[in-house]
C-alpha cells in the first residue's frame, strides 16, 4: 500500500474510533399547541412567536419578574394615539391584526380606509398613474407610525426583556388551522431537560391580554396541551400573567 494511502485509511480509522467512544449529544423536540381556551371558546393563536429558555421556572426567575413589571401599551391603545381612524382600527381587527404587514390591503380597503387612500394617491404621483405599482407599494407610503411603529415599539420591549438572557430558539405558530409552533434539534444534557417557553409579547384576546410561562420536560416529540388563561392557578406547570385592555374613546386610552 502506498503512503499517502496508508494514511488517509489511518485517519479515517481514527475518525470512526472517535465517533463511537463520543457518541453524538442527544436533541428533542417541543411543538407548542397554539390554542388557548377563554371561558367557553377556545382562541386559535396564529403566526405568534414563542421563546424556549433552558431550565425551570426557578431558574428563569429573571426573566419571570421582567415579564411581570414590563410596561406593556396594547395594539388599539397605539394606534389610538396616533389617531388612526376607526376604518384602520376595524381593518386591524376584522384580520385579527397588530400591523398592516399582516394580510394584503385590497382595492376595496383602499376605497373604504383613508390612510390608505392618502398612500395610494401618493403612490400614484411616484409611479405616473400606474394603479397597480401604487398598490403593490401602498405600505411603503404610509406614514411611519402606521407603517412600523408598533413593530418598532415592540421590538424594544423585546430587548429590554431579554438583557442578558439568552433564548435557545425561538419559534412562531402557523398561520394554519393547527396554529403550533415548532422547536426542533434542541440540545439536551441527556435524555429528558427542563425548558421554559414563553411569547414574551402580550397576546391579545377580547378585552385582555395573556402572557404565558410554561415549564415542560423535553426529550423526543412533546407537545404541550392547551394554554389555560386562568391567572388564580398555576396549570401544568404554567403561569399566565394577565392585563386588562384599555380601551380607545376620543383618541383617548382609557382603563375599563
Amino acid at each position: 500500500m502506498r503512503p499517502l494511502c496508508r494514511q488517509i485509511l489511518i485517519v479515517l480509522v481514527s475518525l470512526l474510533c472517535c465517533h463511537s467512544v463520543y457518541p453524538q449529544a442527544a436533541a428533542g423536540s417541543l411543538t407548542i399547541n397554539g390554542r388557548a381556551k377563554v371561558g367557553t371558546k377556545t382562541n386559535t393563536l396564529k403566526k405568534k412567536r414563542f421563546y424556549l429558555f433552558r431550565g425551570s421556572r426557578e431558574a428563569n426567575k429573571t426573566l419571570i419578574e421582567r415579564l411581570k413589571a414590563a410596561s406593556v401599551i396594547s395594539s388599539d391603545c397605539f394606534y389610538c394615539k396616533l389617531k388612526a381612524s376607526t376604518e384602520l382600527m376595524n381593518w386591524l381587527k376584522a384580520g385579527d391584526c397588530e400591523s398592516v404587514h399582516c394580510r394584503e390591503i385590497t382595492t376595496e380597503d383602499i376605497a373604504k380606509v383613508p390612510e390608505f387612500q392618502a398612500a395610494y394617491k401618493k403612490g400614484m404621483q411616484q409611479f405616473r398613474k400606474k394603479p397597480a405599482l401604487a398598490q403593490k407599494w401602498l405600505v411603503t407610503n404610509l406614514e411611519p407610525g402606521i407603517r412600523s411603529g408598533l413593530y418598532d415599539a415592540r421590538k424594544a420591549m423585546i430587548e429590554d426583556l431579554l438583557k442578558g438572557l439568552s433564548p435557545v430558539q425561538t419559534a412562531m405558530t402557523d398561520n394554519g388551522s393547527s396554529s403550533r409552533a415548532y422547536f426542533t434539534n434542541i440540545p439536551l444534557s441527556g435524555a429528558v431537560e427542563k425548558f421554559v417557553y414563553t411569547n414574551l409579547v402580550p397576546i391579545e384576546i377580547g378585552e385582555k391580554s395573556y402572557v404565558w410561562v410554561c415549564e415542560a420536560e423535553v426529550g423526543k416529540d412533546k407537545i404541550t396541551p392547551t394554554l389555560d388563561t386562568d391567572s388564580t392557578k398555576l396549570v401544568k406547570k404554567c403561569e399566565v400573567i394577565v392585563r386588562d385592555l384599555p380601551a380607545c374613546k376620543a383618541g383617548m386610552c382609557e382603563q375599563k
